[in-house]
């Protein structure tokens, strides 16, 4: 049934976006038919958030590789992701799943296009604390069937992480940033008003269709991205009014705050702690890479 809380009460403060990005389109790379970055690197812009990109592979993928000092939040829009890491996990994302990730210490894992058929997919860094950055690794998978159904005239939004309308996505305790994840259909001129806390920065990607977003009714196409700055601590509201059919994904998250270092698949406090990481996983104490990158077609992935 939908839910009766109202959309919006009087303590909640309606929220401006603060820019909007265009996604860049990479075209093929060496792990994907297609990709676009959308919000391009920059771990003190978008803080926590350090990186926001859509791929698009099939033979390829991403076979075996390392990482360390952060964390992930992978979302299937289309096809199958195949995961494996070498710990001993391994699964299948289906369309509307999604998997948090925190690298921590290490991680040492592949993500590939299950049976090598086109898979497509979003993917967010998200930087974690110092004190965290050499913590143990941990995968968490978010399924579509676990999401907490939003409803509102002309709306349907699933939960994965967070908290909306007295709605709940996983454990907020399996976090280690506060983090919120939320994926939304829209009808023409249909209004979701997402609520998320003052102090987190948020981004709201329009997949397809069309919207404004925000207190200024900032306009949105597919493939763009309204960024709204973090504010003071407290409840607020983001509205997003559909101009025709429009499916979203809104990624929140509230600031780590600390310096950060760029390196490839690693993101540590300070650059030699990132060559330090690559000294490591050179010397193997990143773990066994166990057998072929895929138990099956592993050849044609070379």
């Amino acid at each position: 049934m939908p839910s009766t809380t109202p959309l919006l009460t009087p303590v909640q403060r309606p929220r401006a976006a603060t820019t909007v990005i265009d996604a860049v389109r990479q075209g093929p790379t060496f792990s994907s038919d297609d990709s676009w970055v959308l919000l391009p690197p920059d771990t003190a812009r978008w803080d926590p958030f350090v990186l926001l990109v859509e791929d698009e592979f099939s033979t390829r993928g991403f076979p075996w590789h390392p990482h360390r000092g952060f964390q992930t939040l992978t979302y299937v829009l289309d096809g199958h992701l195949e995961h494996r890491d070498n710990a001993g996990g391994a699964g299948v994302l289906a369309p509307g799943d999604a998997q948090y990730m925190v690298a921590g210490r290490y991680a040492m894992h592949y993500e590939l296009a299950h049976e090598l058929r086109p898979v497509r997919t979003l993917q967010a860094w998200i930087n974690l604390p110092a004190s965290e950055k050499l913590g143990p690794t941990s995968y968490l998978d978010l399924p579509l069937a676990g999401a907490a159904l939003i409803e509102r005239p002309g709306a349907v939004a699933r939960l994965y992480a967070g908290s909306v309308a007295g709605r709940a996505g996983a454990d907020p305790d399996r976090f280690k940033v506060e983090i919120g994840l939320l994926a939304a259909e829209l009808e023409p001129s249909a209004t979701f008003r997402h609520e998320v806390p003052g102090d987190h920065a948020v981004a709201v990607h329009v997949l397809s269709g069309s919207a404004r977003a925000g207190a200024g009714r900032t306009p949105v196409g597919a493939r763009q991205t309204a960024w709204f700055d973090p504010e003071r601590a407290g409840a607020s509201s983001i509205a997003i009014e559909a101009g025709e059919q429009t499916a979203v994904i809104v990624y929140s998250g509230r600031p780590v705050g600390e310096p950060t270092a760029f390196g490839g698949p690693f993101l540590m406090s300070t650059p030699e702690e990132n060559a330090q990481a690559m000294s490591e996983f050179r010397a193997g104490r990143f773990g066994a890479i166990p057998g072929d990158p895929t138990p099956t077609d592993a050849a044609t992935r070379r």
